[in-house]
């Protein structure tokens, strides 16, 4: 099951597991979190047709550095009025062991096709 990051603000519900490691893929444009215990969490864009979302920058300590208890997951996400299409940001902010990780998503589309970044549980 995916939760979509359609509010402006909101903080994941992360179960209290220690990470392995945050790998970010901004080829697949994916990020993906791996717990000790072998969980597997992901954030991603659910490609449709005629929209794009990618992942354009990556802020702070970098994924390596983000390893122990996950303190937690914030996101905000808005939509700018200086673009021609129609576009969401989306910054999503990782809190491990007190280092700082913010990963900055950018969705455009004809307005017509979602533009959200989705959290799941990839499952076994």
């Amino acid at each position: 099951m995916s939760t979509y990051l359609e509010e402006s603000k909101g903080v994941i519900e992360f179960p209290s597991e220690v990470v392995e490691s945050i790998d970010i893929d901004r080829k697949e444009n994916k990020i993906m979190i791996t717990t000790i215990s072998g969980r597997r969490f992901m954030f991603c864009h659910n490609q449709d047709c005629c929209e794009s979302v990618t992942i354009v920058d990556v802020d702070g300590y970098k994924q390596e550095d983000l390893k122990g208890d996950l303190l937690q997951i914030d996101y905000e996400t808005f939509e700018p009025m200086d673009y021609c299409d129609h576009t969401t940001l989306t910054n999503i902010r990782f809190v491990c062991n007190h280092r700082t990780m913010i990963v900055r998503w950018v969705g455009t589309s004809n307005g017509f096709y979602s533009e959200t970044v989705s959290f799941c549980e990839i499952k076994p």
